[in-house]
């Protein structure tokens, strides 16, 4: 007997059928003589059974539908990229802002320093005041260096 297309076709829908005939039978909940729950898709004969509502599988997706769904996920992370970028340059800024007030304040006490020292100096000081001024003025400048230039 010759295969032709209409026969061709009801070999498939026969094949689909049987292939979802598993997927159809329905889900039965039972208790035995012990008071134990049993569950299964063939419930033995004699016995008090409660068919279980079955959810159906869902739709399958389109190719386009799964496509748009890439595509928005990509423009999610790309999104999500450019945000962690723009907010790391702000933190960034915000650091470096921070940092030249810290400098800013720095340099300000050395001039302070060596004008309140240059003062003292000029009515007179002991060797004890020029060794404060310097190790204060040193570790000033530590400061600036490790931190400002």
């Amino acid at each position: 007997m010759p295969l032709t297309p209409s026969r061709c076709a009801r070999c498939w829908l026969a094949v689909l059928l049987a292939l979802a005939w598993p997927a159809m039978a329905g889900v039965y909940r039972w208790r035995d003589a012990d008071g134990r729950m049993h569950y299964g898709d063939q419930p033995p004969a004699g016995v008090q059974v409660e068919a279980l509502p079955v959810d159906p599988a869902p739709p399958p997706r389109s190719a386009a539908d799964a496509e748009r769904r890439l595509l928005e996920d990509a423009d999610r992370r790309a999104a999500d990229t450019a945000r962690g970028r723009s907010e790391a340059r702000r933190r960034e800024a915000r650091a470096e802002a921070e940092r030249e007030r810290r400098c800013s304040r720095l340099d300000e006490r050395r001039r302070q320093l060596e004008t309140g020292f240059a003062e003292r100096r000029a009515r007179g000081y002991t060797m004890a005041q020029e060794r404060s001024y310097r190790s204060r003025l040193d570790a000033l400048e530590r400061e600036i260096k490790s931190g400002c230039r």
